[in-house]
This record gives C-alpha cells, structure tokens and sequence, in this order.
C-alpha cells in the first residue's frame, strides 16, 4: 500500500501538465520582458541606469511562475497525503480532481452498503414428502460447491442444524450468474436461487413483488425440485457502521446516490450508463462482478479489506477502513 501512495503522488494530474505545459512558455517571456525593461530605455539614452536594472529585477521576480509551478504539486501531495491517513487511498491526482465533478455515486449493495455477513433468518421446506433436514442436507452440500457470499451462511447454518454437507455426493454442479446454482444429490435434480432461477428449472410458478415483500427485507432464495417449487430459506445482513450518515452527507452535498444489486454484468453496465447522463459519476463496489462497473466509472471506488483483489486493482480509489465512507 505505501508503494500504491508513492505510485500516486508521482502521477502528475491534468491541472499540473496544463501548468507545467504554460510555464514552459510563460517563464522565457517573463525573462525577456525584463531584460527589455533594462535594455531598451538604455538603448534610447536613458541615464538612470541602476533604476532600470531595479525595475527589470522586479519584473522579473514579481513573474516568475515559481509559486504557480510549485502550488498544484504541493496541493496535490498533501491532498493525497491527508486521504491516505483518512484510510482512502486514491491512485492519482487525476482522480481527485475528478472526484470534485462527481454528480451521481453508485453504491452496490452486498459486501459494500451491508457488511457481506449473512445469516439464514428462516428455512422452510414446502413440500409433504421432504423433510426440513432433507431439503436442508441438499441444499447445503450443493452450496458448499459454491463461492458465493450467500452459500457459506446456508453451509453454516445447516451444520448448526446438525447437518453435514456431503458435496462430494453432488453431480453435474453449475454456476448461472445472476440466477443460482443447480446440481443433482441423490438422483434429484435440484435449483437454488433467486425467482429468475424458475425459469430455468422450467417451473410455470409466477414469484412476484407480493413473494419479495413477504420476506420483510431479507434476501430470499428458493429451492425447485426439478419444476416443482419445494422450498424457500431467507438471510439477512446488516448495513455497514456510517452508510446511513454518509448518503444524508452526499444528499447534503446535492450528489445524487442509487444502489446496485445483482449478479448481471450487462445490467451493472446498463446501470453505469445511465448515470453518467447526469454528469460524472462515481462507483463503490467489493465483488468481481463490480469490476466491470468499477473500470467505467468516472470513479471507481473498491473496499480495500473486504474487496476482490480484482475490485481493488481495477478501482481509482481504496477505502482502506470498510466501516468508514467517503
């Protein structure tokens, strides 16, 4: 991280070229006008000769650019400087300019609005002829086989359950991003996810908002049994220390904020579209699927501690403490 701070204070940001680019040409004039203010009236018979010479040294050293030439570098390190033991690390002068534009922040919801910590609220089996433990000892060995954030709460919880997932028993594993995970455990062809995982299950089930608002905020997933819905758990998470302040801050700072959820890149980049139409804008994320968010964005800021590896190479910024925004 040192280095990543002393990579980004060497970085010259657009202001300092354009003030190095006008002192390149800005610094002979100043010298030539001041020799000018010496030369000439001499040249014309001037007879005050120290005068001239005091008066083309104050020419001289009331333009010279020095202070513009050393202001923005100086402005710009401290800046830098004071974020980065503020725990933001930010990768260049650029983006901190940048950051004075920004109109609208995107915030992604899991692992960056809540803490990434979920717990199973609630497990129900909807089917006579399973069991709770039965539907659970399914559904938790084909998570284990799983790396989403959401798989190792259902593992966990179906071991405090006194279940224990055998993932070696489970066949045919396969991943859908942004709808769930299938495999097959016992002869039985099982789908985990959330309400678009219906469809490729080949259920005529219709989960709508009414299934959504029933779950009182909480994540909900659901279990199909081949087409035949059998089963639904719900977690919960909790939001991050400071997020609530730091929303009414930006607010304050009429900066529009909107959250982002979801597991579909094409809808994360839709998404990132849309809000630049509003100016520049910036984006807060932690998980692999935000990198693609994360690039495009005018900002892209990545939770340092929390945050994939590639959120954290792929964004501008670094929030260095997870619990502390903007």
């Amino acid at each position: 991280m040192a280095k990543l701070v002393e990579e980004a204070q060497n970085k010259r940001s657009k202001t300092q070229m354009f003030v190095d680019k006008f002192a390149q040409y800005y610094t002979p004039a100043v010298v030539v006008a001041s020799v000018c203010f010496f030369v000439v009236p001499i040249a014309l018979g001037a007879h005050n000769r120290d005068r001239w010479f005091h008066l083309a040294l104050v020419v001289l050293v009331s333009g010279c650019p020095c202070a513009l030439v050393l202001s923005t570098p100086v402005a710009t390190f401290c800046a830098l400087t004071k974020a980065a033991r503020s725990g933001l690390l930010i990768k260049g002068g650029d983006y901190l300019e940048t950051l004075a534009k920004i109109k609208t922040v995107a915030l992604d919801k899991t692992g960056t609005i809540t803490r990434g910590e979920f717990a199973v609220a609630e497990f129900k089996s909807l089917s006579i002829e399973i069991s709770h433990d039965t539907l659970l000892y399914w559904v938790s060995s084909i998570e284990r086989k799983s790396s989403h954030p959401l798989a190792a709460a259902v593992v966990q919880y179906g071991r405090s359950s006194g279940v224990v997932p055998k993932p070696e028993n489970v066949e045919d594993f396969q991943n859908y991003p942004g709808e769930g995970i299938y495999g097959r455990i016992d002869g039985n062809n099982v789908f985990i996810g959330s309400k678009k995982i219906a469809t490729r299950a080949g259920s005529q089930i219709v989960l709508g908002p009414e299934n959504e608002s029933a779950m009182e905020g909480k994540t909900a997933a659901y279990v199909f049994l081949r087409a035949e819905l059998v089963g639904v758990f719900r977690l919960s998470d909790k939001c991050r220390t400071g997020v609530v302040e730091a929303i009414k801050e930006l607010k304050s700072w009429n900066i529009r904020s909107v959250m982002l959820t979801g597991d579909s890149i094409a809808t994360a980049m839709d998404a990132q579209n849309q809000l630049k139409k509003n100016g520049p804008a910036a984006m807060v994320g932690d998980g692999i699927n935000d990198a693609p968010a994360l690039a495009t964005a005018d900002i892209g800021t990545s939770m340092g501690i929390s945050g994939s590896s590639l959120a954290t190479e792929t964004g501008h910024m670094i929030l260095m403490l997870n619990d502390r925004f903007f």
